[in-house]
């Protein structure tokens, strides 16, 4: 029900906050106060059918949308508020919950096709992914290793694809249903081998921006972690690929400290402003470095990977170094990092 909420925000007519993110509207975007405001006023309003006029004149709105979820409209002049924009608001948001009434119905039914589809694309998959095998087996070397260094560029990047498509559809299972991780038991897991496979997996997929990946060790501990730990390292790569400026280099470092195991990777790009360093690690969210806000977006790879870390009892911590500004917006160096404590 909430992400349908959060999709109908994206193309609202006016200026709101919902849950800390704003959305712009197609309408009333061009508020100049607002984007300059540092008080933000507007995001303080804790009751329903409040009135708040700003410092800077301008009105801001709330209203229940569910039993308990505020939605607020703000940057409203008011010389129109008390007559057309106060009946067009109130019209928005009955359609809105209208809509959203009938919203878990829907997300249901969603739900059957989707898993219907996943258990239809694995088979396909499965049948790609052992074909690249077949044709990476005839390639020449004394072991499977060897025979994926000597295979062409082209057939080395067809596999990694294969395999990291694989590693996201893994992830599905437990997106529906979280429980399974719990479920599953630990085991010990080589830190710095799962993430030089990915390192070397992800190698073809960063050339293509002109990117290197850059791994620093050694670690040598092997924790007792669950299977789906993996996904950890595999989001934080991938992201720092996406997310990085070209030509540059993602650098990588999983060592030991005493009996902990430090991961860590960094990558050159633009940063996200410190008061949303935890919230791009909910679901549905992502930082747009094109914008000055959060905005909704698939968002599932870090707030999975944090799902992870939390049901292992450590943190995934973001921070950034300062590096100037690129087309007037903040860049630095982006640090993701996460310490697995001593067992």
């Amino acid at each position: 029900m909430i992400k349908l909420l959060k999709e109908l925000l994206r193309f609202t007519p006016f200026p709101c906050i919902y849950e800390e993110i704003i959305y712009k509207g197609i309408v009333d975007t061009s508020v100049s106060p607002c984007r300059s405001c540092k008080s933000h006023i507007c995001r303080t309003i804790e009751n329903a059918n409040t009135i708040e006029v700003c410092h800077k004149g301008l009105i801001s709105y709330s209203q229940l949308v569910t039993e308990s979820e505020l939605l607020i409209f703000y940057g409203i002049r008011q010389d129109m508020f008390y007559t057309k924009r106060r009946a067009e608001i109130t019209s928005l948001i009955n359609n809105i919950t209208m809509f959203l009434t009938n919203a878990e119905e829907i997300e249901k039914e969603n739900f059957k096709e989707f898993r219907a589809t996943y258990h239809d694309v694995i088979p396909a998959v499965s049948v790609v992914t052992r074909n690249a095998e077949l044709l990476i087996g005839k390639s020449t070397g004394v072991n499977y290793t060897e025979k994926i260094e000597n295979s062409s560029r082209e057939l080395r990047d067809l596999f990694a694809s294969v395999r990291l498509l694989n590693k996201r559809l893994s992830m599905i299972p437990y997106l529906l249903n979280p429980e399974k991780i719990i479920l599953t038991k630990s085991q010990p897991t080589p830190i710095y081998k799962i993430v030089d496979k990915y390192v070397k997996l992800f190698e073809g997929y960063a050339l293509q921006d002109r990117k290197r990946i850059l791994l620093k060790g050694p670690s040598h501990n092997s924790p007792y972690l669950k299977p789906i730990f993996e996904l950890i390292p595999f989001v934080l790569i991938e992201n720092a690929i996406k997310y990085s400026f070209s030509e540059q280099d993602i650098n990588v470092q999983v060592v030991d400290s005493n009996n902990n195991v430090i991961f860590r990777i960094e990558s050159l790009g633009y940063t996200v402003p410190e008061d949303h360093h935890k919230t791009i690690f909910e679901k549905n969210v992502r930082y747009e470095h094109n914008s000055e806000e959060l905005t909704s977006g698939s968002g599932l790879g870090l707030h999975f990977a944090n799902m992870i870390a939390e049901i292992h009892k450590f943190n995934i911590n973001y921070s950034y170094i300062s590096k100037g500004t690129k087309d007037s917006k903040p860049i630095g160096l982006n640090l993701f990092e996460f310490t697995i404590p001593a067992q």
